[in-house]
C-alpha cells in the first residue's frame, strides 16, 4: 500500500473516525469482489474536483490550459462541495489546471475540510508565496502535492514551458514545509514526478533534492499520452522494478512501481480498473466523469448539477465516460494505487509485453 494511504488510515484512527473507516472498507470490499455492480455502492471512495483548467504553465504533456474557458461561478462551488460531501467519499482532491490560479479555491478547501473529508491539493507550486503557504497550512489539509519532473532545472523548465518553473516549485516545497512547522500542521507534503523513459534515471537525484527542501516523499506518475501507441522499438528494460528505483524511498507502493517501466515500454494494462465504482471526477464546468484520465483525455462527461449529482453517480453510467480502449493504456497513480490497496492488483504486463521487454535486455 502506498505510504499516503497508510498515513490517512492512521490519521482516521487517531481522530476516532470509525464510521468513515467502516464505510470506506465496505465500499472497497464491494469494489473488489463484485465487479458486476453497474456503479458505486453508496458513493465513491475517491472524489476529485478540477476547479479550473487555467494554469501559468504550458506543459508538454498537457493541453488543459488550451481548454480553459467557462467555469462554474464562484458562488456555486460551495454547493458542489456540499453535494460531493453528501456522497461521503473517503477523500476529496482538488486539482486543475492550477487550482491556486482561482481565488475561490482556498475557501473551497476550507469547506471540504469542514465536512470532515480527507482533503488533498495538487499544485505546480508556481503560485505558492509565503502568504499562500501559510493559509494552506492553516486549512487542515491532509496532503499537498507539488509537481517537479526532473532533477535538472533546465529540463523541468523545458517540460513545463516556463523559465524558472523548477525554482518556483522547489521554493514552494520549502515555503510549505516552513509554514507547516510554524503552524504545527500535519499535512503530508509530497513531490510528484511525471516520469518518462528519459527521466527515470533522475529519480534518485530528485528524491534527495526534494527531501532536502522539506518534502516527506517523492511520488511517481508515468507520463500518459492518449491515444497512445507502443514504442517503435523494444525498450531494453525488464518488467521488474528498474534498478534506478529499487533503493529509492518513494511514496508509491512497490506493486505500482513495478508497473511503470512496462507501461512506458508499451505494455498494455488490463481494463479491470475499479474507477467506475470507486471514483468521481468533476470538471470546471460541472461535468462528471469516472476518473481523472477520462476527463483529461477528452472523454464525454455526464451533465450534472449539485442537486442531481448523487443520482448521476449512482446511475451506473460513469463507465460510459471513459473513452473506449483507454483503460488498457492507463497507469494513473491514484486509481491504480487504489486497485492495489483494495486487492484488485492489475498485472503489470501481459506475456507478450514481457517478451517484448526482455527480448533485448541482457
Amino acid at each position: 500500500m502506498r505510504a499516503s494511504l497508510r498515513g490517512h488510515l492512521a490519521r482516521a484512527v487517531r481522530g476516532g473516525r470509525v464510521s468513515t473507516l467502516l464505510r470506506a472498507g465496505a465500499r472497497a470490499a464491494f469494489a473488489r469482489f463484485d465487479r458486476s455492480l453497474p456503479g458505486p455502492l453508496g458513493g465513491p471512495l475517491l472524489a476529485t474536483f478540477a476547479v479550473t483548467y487555467r494554469c501559468p504553465l504550458r506543459c508538454a504533456m498537457c493541453d488543459l490550459p488550451a481548454r480553459a474557458g467557462d467555469e462554474l461561478p464562484d458562488a456555486e462551488l460551495p454547493r458542489w462541495i456540499d453535494a460531493i460531501a453528501a456522497l461521503r467519499p473517503a477523500g476529496l482532491g482538488f486539482t486543475g489546471g492550477e487550482p491556486l490560479a482561482r481565488r475561490a479555491t482556498l475557501p473551497a478547501l476550507e469547506r471540504s475540510v469542514g465536512h470532515g473529508l480527507v482533503t488533498h491539493l495538487n499544485t505546480s507550486g508556481v503560485p505558492v508565496d509565503d502568504r499562500t503557504a501559510d493559509r494552506l497550512a492553516a486549512v487542515g489539509l491532509a496532503s499537498i502535492n507539488v509537481s517537479i519532473d526532473h532533477a535538472s532545472p533546465a529540463a523541468h523548465d523545458a517540460t513545463r514551458g516556463r523559465d524558472g518553473a523548477f525554482d518556483a516549485a522547489l521554493d514552494a516545497v520549502r515555503r510549505l514545509a516552513a509554514a507547516r512547522a510554524a503552524r504545527g500542521a500535519s499535512f503530508r507534503l509530497h513531490v510528484v514526478q511525471a516520469v518518462d523513459r528519459d527521466s527515470l534515471e533522475s529519480v534518485a537525484a530528485l528524491e534527495r533534492t526534494v527531501r532536502a527542501a522539506g518534502a516527506d516523499a517523492l511520488s511517481l506518475l508515468p507520463v500518459h499520452t492518449f491515444p497512445a501507441t507502443p514504442p517503435t522499438a523494444p525498450w531494453p528494460v525488464r518488467p521488474e522494478l528498474p534498478s534506478a528505483l529499487r533503493d529509492v524511498p518513494l511514496e508509491n507502493s512497490r506493486a505500482y512501481l513495478r508497473g511503470i517501466a512496462p507501461f512506458l515500454a508499451g505494455a498494455r494494462t488490463p481494463g479491470a480498473c475499479s474507477a467506475p465504482r470507486t471514483g468521481l471526477f468533476v470538471d470546471p464546468r460541472g461535468r462528471v466523469f469516472a476518473c481523472t484520465p477520462a476527463a483529461t483525455t477528452r472523454g464525454a462527461g455526464l451533465a450534472a448539477t449539485p442537486e442531481t449529482l448523487a443520482a448521476v453517480v449512482r446511475s451506473g453510467r460513469l463507465g460510459e465516460t471513459v473513452p473506449e480502449g483507454r483503460c488498457d493504456r492507463c497507469w494513473w497513480n491514484c486509481h491504480r494505487e487504489l486497485d492495489v490497496a483494495i486487492g484488485r492488483r492489475p498485472k503489470a504486463a501481459s506475456a507478450g509485453a514481457r517478451d517484448l521487454l526482455s527480448s533485448r535486455a541482457r
